[in-house]
């Protein structure tokens, strides 16, 4: 837009502030084999040295300047020939055989970048994967294109073809997520009015709001509330878990000045620690745009904040977030580009700012000083299903999938998926959730759990450049939202609620016990949640939760001396109450000096789509091995079903045994590739 249309335009009334155009980002992995240190996929703008030098050719007072603190760099943003892994993981190709639900009857919508930006599509539909005229297994309802653009990568296409794998009998309808925010938004709706039940994207924008709804997650609310099942990639920027976080949230508190920062202090970014940590080292030279949010409401941040990318001695600048806020405008601030690894990261308060809580956000990026809670923005929509990652075959870093064996609670998270949890502080239309508390040590707003659920990644498609194989949350979604519509295809009456339930509660544990900010309820399985809805009750496990009874050292372990509480979880996915429900414990090989006072619970009725859990007690000889991993098996009778099942686990004894050694690794953990 030519500057005097952009003056013009700024001299109106109703505008309240101006700022670039924000696009989206694909949560595709690109190479994950080769586990290189680059960025996300964006279109456009890739800001090299000299971009960087060009951000402070003036010095730092004209930078802290007002004029000059609102300007910010734009950013750019049937099975057919080939089939998706993931419908033999999920068990879901076992699923259709077994109880004849294709997705018939349901329409499933995708939001990408595009889907036949490169030309191909009417091959697929020839070649079996995806439908339309001419499809050889008779599937030839096309798909419905609401909007499409003309350059892209194909992506949606991708999904769609993982999403005619999994339920081949399903509807499919596309629209772009590229248009901008208020086109992403729009486009959830025109989707929902298309009459998609199921609703899949694999995109966000940088300016999402960690502690608002911002526009896209209204309208995933919008089309929750009225009856659809939405279903988001959760990010593939890491986790703490993994040692790969690249996120760090907490409150400001004040680390003192600095001599070339006048009018205001920095960020602690150690408040617990012995001293003040005021920059935060950035260890690999990785990631994107950097990000900046703080809790204050969108459209109306009266707390002036700041960051700045500094060498290593804070003496160079090499990067700025510094827009204003004075009122009327969102609580944000993007930098110019990737910082390089020994770059220092510093946040800076304005003294008239009130203390908030911190969202700092590198983007695929790592940070030294890092903490959990990467999944942010409409993925994170209270009833979104955000969507984890694990490999069907070889992938990244040491993980691998079970292909072609169904998936099992011995399968790990893709080391890139994105954590949890996600704290909100403020509702969609601004109010603050606990008025006057807006940080997060005094418990501040309220916690979303997630991601939801974890989805097959790293599968077969037709396209290419990095589609084939199909890694990262991108792949996972599809996979998520198609197995839901062969549980709602099975039985179109059921509620979103009751398939929400089915699906978490049929799903298989991974990580940590029970639901986590990793996972989720874990690895969703097709043909357990298909059958959950056959008439027969079954049983499936939801996880165990060790912690220490009397005697205790009050350390939160179970060591040898003392005893233990073993609150082990029993889940009811199906439609039909489980009766009688008795477990028994047992080591699945003696050791001695362990005892089960309690082998066997009798649950009683678990009704339909519910849980029960309770506590067997375990006691440790002093003689037993610390830091050793006990294995139990666990056997469940019950009524209504096929009975018994049993379930294995692993409770590990004493306070696990640290490696101090790989401290330098995990925090220079090799980040995916673009997504």
């Amino acid at each position: 837009m030519p500057m005097d249309n952009i003056e013009s335009m700024a001299s109106l009334p109703e505008v309240l502030y101006i700022q670039p155009a924000i696009e989206g980002q694909l949560e595709r992995v690109d190479n994950v084999s080769n586990s290189s240190l680059v960025g996300p996929v964006v279109t456009g703008y890739q800001p090299g040295f000299a971009t960087r030098e060009a951000n402070v050719r003036e010095n730092l007072p004209l930078l802290l300047s007002s004029l000059d603190k609102n300007k910010k760099p734009k950013i750019n943003p049937q099975t057919g020939t080939v089939n998706s892994q993931g419908d033999t993981t999920h068990r879901a190709a076992l699923a259709r055989t077994t109880f004849s639900t294709t997705g018939a009857g349901i329409k499933i919508g995708v939001l990408s970048d595009t889907f036949n930006a490169l030309g191909g599509a009417n091959n697929d539909v020839l070649t079996g994967n995806l439908p339309g005229a001419g499809n050889p297994n008779g599937n030839t309802t096309p798909v419905t294109v609401l909007q499409d653009l003309a350059s892209g990568t194909d992506e949606g296409r991708a999904m769609l073809q993982i999403v005619h794998d999994i339920a081949p009998g399903a509807q499919l309808f596309y629209a772009t997520a590229f248009g901008g925010v208020a086109s992403f938004a729009a486009n959830i709706q025109a989707l929902r009015t298309a009459g998609c039940d199921i609703i899949i994207d694999d995109v966000f924008y940088f300016n999402e709001s960690p502690f608002q709804d911002g526009p896209i997650a209204q309208a995933v609310n919008t089309v929750t509330a009225n009856g659809a099942l939405y279903f988001s990639s959760a990010g593939n920027a890491g986790s703490l878990r993994k040692g790969t976080s690249g996120v760090w949230e907490g409150d400001f508190v004040s680390a003192g000045t600095l001599p070339n920062l006048p009018n205001g202090t920095v960020n602690n970014f150690t408040p617990s620690g012995p001293a003040p940590t005021n920059a935060n080292p950035v260890p690999v030279t990785a990631g994107s745009f950097y990000t900046l949010f703080w809790s204050d409401p969108l459209g109306a941040s009266n707390s002036d904040y700041d960051f700045f990318i500094f060498n290593s001695t804070l003496t160079t600048l090499f990067d700025i977030g510094t827009s204003v806020q004075n009122g009327t405008q969102d609580p944000f601030e993007i930098s110019g580009g990737a910082p390089f690894a020994g770059d220092r990261v510093v946040i800076f308060k304005s003294n008239a700012a009130a203390p908030r809580a911190l969202h700092l956000n590198t983007n695929r990026g790592r940070l030294m000083i890092a903490t959990q809670g990467q999944t942010k923005g409409h993925n994170s929509a209270v009833n979104a299903f955000s969507c984890a990652a694990t490999p069907t075959g070889p992938a990244s870093a040491g993980v691998t999938g079970p292909f072609p064996n169904p998936f099992s609670p011995a399968n790990l998270l893709e080391t890139f998926s994105s954590d949890g949890p996600r704290r909100m502080f403020y509702n969609a239309n601004g109010t603050a959730i606990t008025s006057g508390n807006l940080l997060f040590a005094t418990n501040g707003g309220n916690v979303r759990n997630k991601p939801d659920i974890t989805a097959a990644d790293g599968v077969s498609t037709t396209l290419t450049g990095g589609l084939n194989p199909f890694f990262g949350t991108s792949a996972a979604a599809p996979h998520a939202g198609a197995i839901a519509a062969l549980v709602k295809s099975a039985n179109p009456s059921l509620t979103t609620t009751q398939i929400r339930s089915i699906l978490t509660l049929s799903a298989i544990d991974i990580e940590g016990a029970g639901r986590d900010n990793n996972a989720g309820f874990g690895i969703l399985d097709a043909f357990a949640a298909v059958q959950a809805l056959q008439g027969q009750s079954t049983i499936t496990f939801g996880g165990v939760v060790a912690t220490e009874s009397v005697p205790r050292n009050n350390n939160g372990f179970i060591e040898p001396g003392e005893r233990g509480n073993l609150a082990i979880t029993l889940n009811n996915p199906t439609t039909t109450t489980a009766t009688n429900v008795s477990a028994t414990l047992a080591l699945t090989t003696p050791v001695a000096g362990v005892t089960i006072s309690n082998p066997t619970i009798n649950y009683g009725n678990i009704a339909a789509t519910s849980t029960a859990t309770n506590n067997f007690v375990v006691t440790l000889a002093n003689t037993v091995v610390c830091s050793a991993n006990l294995n139990f098996r666990l056997t469940v009778s019950f009524g209504g079903g096929t009975s018994p099942v049993i379930f294995n686990f692993s409770v590990q004894t004493g306070k696990p045994v640290v490696n101090t050694t790989s401290i330098t690794t995990v925090l220079d953990a090799t980040a995916p590739t673009p997504g």
